[in-house]
């Protein structure tokens, strides 16, 4: 498993855990870009002085690992996209926009689901395919993707974790609290998810999309347009076994054609999914892609990226 730093980066970065939306260091090069994971299907990017989240999911549950940080440590932002409504992506938007005055880039159901839980209007933006959205430096495109389809032994997982781990009366409702801040509507599975195309001025390019279903007509439509990507995040998750799980993500990847992939989703899910050992896919990965090297960073860590290294 590959990690990798930018040469040259300052060692005072290299050592910083603490995300720049929670007042860490930013970027001072304006061709440094910062990307961390912030566990499930989290990323934050920190770029030119803006931070952008894609996805909101912190506070995530006492079942899960820490991630290091919690929602209210969360004090400025620029953007945060939500890749689709469900509570694993968008549980803790709502508050954290609240918080920051930052602006929401929502798609269907996801959208609805922000503005009822008390979110300005003005703040937030309802996302089309084709839809592109300037910041200083690059601009965002947003994608229509596809969620992926739920295995039909999920059920058996479900009751798995809650067999293992005994859970109490608090625990249960303490869940049942994070999920009622998604929206679980069918509907997200074919028109409610997007992934998102970051820009930069020098052509660089960074693809995120956050559930791996099925490829779009837009998604190849946008590929026969850019032929590749520099660096592609993509999720690995949902069907809780790798020999399940790579041919869902692995597809996804090749289209993108990156220089550089990174996962996310990865991680254990409870109650619903398990930890996705990242090895296999990585090794499937250097079998059918040899020029893209696979990126595996821990919660926090700072991945540095020279957007004018364009692959």
């Amino acid at each position: 498993m590959r990690r990798r730093a930018k040469e040259g980066a300052p060692a005072m970065l290299d050592q910083n855990l603490l995300p720049a939306c929670a007042g860490g260091v930013m970027p001072n090069d304006p061709d440094l870009l910062i990307i961390r994971w912030l566990g499930t299907a989290n990323i934050e990017l920190s770029y030119r002085g803006q931070i952008i989240l894609l996805n909101a999911f912190i506070d995530r549950g006492p079942r899960h690992f820490p991630i290091g940080i919690v929602s209210e440590q969360i004090s400025r932002l620029n953007a945060i996209f939500l890749g689709h409504g469900h509570y694993d992506h968008m549980s803790d938007a709502a508050t954290i926009a609240m918080r920051t005055g930052c602006s929401v880039f929502a798609p269907p159901f996801a959208y609805e689901k922000i503005l009822s839980q008390g979110v300005q209007q003005n703040q937030v933006r309802l996302v089309a395919d084709g839809d592109v959205y300037s910041f200083n430096g690059f601009m965002v495109q947003a994608i229509l993707a596809r969620h992926c389809d739920f295995p039909s032994y999920i059920s058996k997982i479900r009751d798995a974790f809650n067999s293992a781990i005994s859970v109490t009366a608090e625990i249960a409702a303490l869940e049942k609290s994070v999920m009622s801040k998604g929206i679980l509507d069918p509907g997200i599975i074919t028109h409610g998810t997007f992934a998102y195309l970051l820009t930069f001025g020098s052509g660089y390019r960074i693809i995120i999309r956050d559930s791996a279903g099925p490829i779009t007509d837009s998604e190849r439509a946008l590929m026969d347009q850019i032929v590749r990507t520099d660096v592609a995040i993509v999720s690995y998750q949902a069907q809780v076994f790798a020999n399940k799980q790579i041919p869902e993500t692995l597809p996804i990847v090749k289209l993108y054609n990156p220089k550089t992939y990174m996962p996310i989703h990865h991680d254990a899910l409870p109650p619903i999914a398990l930890d996705m050992g990242v090895g296999p896919l990585f090794m499937a990965i250097r079998e059918e892609l040899p020029a893209t090297e696979s990126l595996f960073p821990l919660y926090l860590e700072p991945c540095y990226f020279n957007v004018t290294a364009i692959s």
